[in-house]
């Protein structure tokens, strides 16, 4: 408040109001920093003459006008009040005694809306469907966006019929299907935007400009896999990895080579964004939507309401599982159609809910992913050997088959963490377009979530001749004997650990649980180290 100038907080607000803001116009104009102390002066006589910054924000705007109402709506916290709602089982907020629905509200009703979204109305185009148990109702959709339960990707395909994926480490893969695998995910959501009556769809424009959410195509945009993967490019793109990760050591060794360093960065950057050509490097494509009728999907599917059949369940369910996978829930085998149907309908346990994650996953990744290594992402989730998925073993995954490959079984992993990181999202938003409310993983989804690591040649590989483990301390800290045996003896567990001058060298573990330490913070004694991996080659001295 200093810097402006203001000797409290409603002062502040008043001087906010002046100035202009999302929801008003400006009253006085501020071209250079000493207006501010004249906009101080102007918003405390305001105050003294009115009492209170409310009514000092109304007078300084012409009668009639109804700025002050959106700001005041959207600033004044005190006019909201937090209690009980009476028969509905929830706290919400009123408003001058009138029900608003907030991101604070677990169970909204449709007729409620927030006073900010309301304004928003028109980013869903109204003809979707008005019906109060539809799904796409406008208002339940922008209702979801505000409380984190429907991506700003879902509300991209209604309002423009456009999606788009970015860039990922596994990019660096050669043929990296996941991109193919979100846009047929992307094609199939806005297949059911369309709703069940295909045949009476105008592909005109709204009143508003807004293409016709019942669109026959999108417009899908992604990076060009082929261009980013060229070789140059792709391998300035790691080294400019490595040299950030170095920076972080550098800052605390030397600010001379800490400047040099972030110099050589800046002008590997620029190098990068100079060869980058977005022309190039943005690959769009149109897809149709004709290919396939999927009027069956709205049948009995609508907004969840407490004591629902048993069909209407088993509907919804069906449609979240195609929409998530593009595979029909009665090709399952019963055991686990009835661990998605238990998790649609809010009756599953956490781990319930890990399990039909996995089967989410391993159907979308059959033939592409690495059973071994779908194994160690079911065991972080905390399940059991007995929950292991059939999958297809790729060709290059057959340890004894003849196009056995293990630089592609490494690069597999990334291509996995590029699925489990995009998954929980999109499986969020089917069930939200499917009449689901709330969370469908309530208690988020346990992943392991260890670090990417990037080599030289960008991928992972397994030691020939160990790891060595090597601690980083603080600024002003030393790594001292003491502190190497202590990890010494904490690895010692579960590995073989030899201990040399200042370094430890690890053997008998795989390439994923040795590099599951790089970078990791280990405390000892109260200080917080950092632990780095390396690989040895049988060629290395050390």
């Amino acid at each position: 408040m200093n810097a402006f100038h203001a000797s409290s907080h409603e002062e502040m607000m008043v001087m906010a109001y002046l100035v202009g803001s999302d929801f008003n116009t400006p009253q006085v104009e501020v071209t250079v920093a000493w207006h501010w102390s004249e906009v101080a002066i102007m918003a405390r006589t305001l105050l003294t003459t009115h009492g209170s910054w409310q009514a000092a924000v109304r007078a300084s705007s012409p009668e009639g006008s109804a700025e002050p109402d959106g700001f005041l709506d959207n600033f004044d916290v005190g006019s909201y009040v937090v209690g009980p709602q009476e028969g509905k089982g929830i706290e919400s907020w009123t408003k001058n005694g009138d029900l608003v629905i907030g991101i604070t509200c677990c169970f909204p009703l449709l007729e409620d809306l927030d006073p900010v979204l309301v304004s928003c109305r028109e980013w869903i185009p109204q003809e979707i469907d008005m019906s109060a148990q539809a799904p796409l109702h406008p208002d339940r959709i922008l209702r979801a966006y505000a409380l984190g339960c429907l991506s700003s990707h879902a509300v991209r395909l209604l309002r423009f019929a456009s999606a788009s994926t970015g860039v990922s480490y596994a990019d660096i893969i050669p043929g990296n299907p996941v991109p193919d695998i979100k846009r047929t995910a992307s094609l199939r959501i806005s297949q059911y935007l369309r709703g069940p009556e295909k045949d009476s769809w105008d592909a005109g424009d709204d009143d508003f400009g807004h293409p016709d959410p019942r669109f026959h195509s999108i417009t899908y945009s992604q990076v060009s896999a082929t261009y980013l993967g060229k070789a140059r490019l792709q391998s300035a793109i790691v080294e400019l990895v490595k040299l950030n990760a170095e920076a972080h050591k550098i800052r605390y060794e030397s600010e001379t080579r800490f400047i040099a360093h972030m110099e050589r960065i800046q002008n590997l950057r620029d190098s990068i964004l100079a060869d980058l050509d977005p022309a190039q490097l943005i690959k769009e494509v149109q897809l149709s939507l004709d290919s396939e009728d999927l009027g069956w999907m709205w049948d009995e599917v609508k907004v969840e309401v407490k004591d629902e059949d048993a069909s209407t369940l088993k509907s919804r369910a069906a449609c979240f599982f195609f929409l998530a996978t593009g595979k029909l829930l009665p090709k399952l085998k019963a055991t686990d159609q009835q661990v998605v149907e238990d998790c649609v309908a809010h009756r599953g346990a956490p781990v319930q809910k890990s399990l039909m994650y996995l089967i989410c996953l391993a159907t979308l990744g059959d033939g592409i992913v690495v059973p071994e290594q779908m194994q160690q992402l079911r065991a972080s989730l905390g399940l059991s050997s007995d929950h292991d998925c059939e999958l297809i073993c790729p060709s290059y995954a057959l340890r004894n088959g003849p196009n056995f490959d293990n630089r592609r079984c490494a690069g597999s992993a990334l291509l996995l963490g590029q699925l489990c990181s995009w998954l929980e999202s999109h499986l969020q938003d089917c069930f939200c377009l499917c009449g689901g409310e709330g969370r469908v993983f309530p208690e988020g989804i346990p992943l392991d979530g260890r670090l990417i690591v990037v080599m030289d040649d960008g991928q992972i590989h397994k030691a020939k001749d160990g790891y060595k483990i090597s601690i980083s301390a603080p600024k002003d800290q030393v790594v001292s004997v003491e502190v190497l045996g202590l990890l010494h003896k904490s690895l010692s567990s579960s590995c073989q650990v030899v201990q040399k001058t200042d370094w430890l060298k690890m053997t008998g573990v795989s390439a994923v649980e040795a590099f599951g330490y790089h970078r990791r913070i280990w405390i000892c004694n109260s200080v917080p180290y950092t632990l780095n991996v390396k690989a040895f080659d049988t060629s290395r001295r050390y």
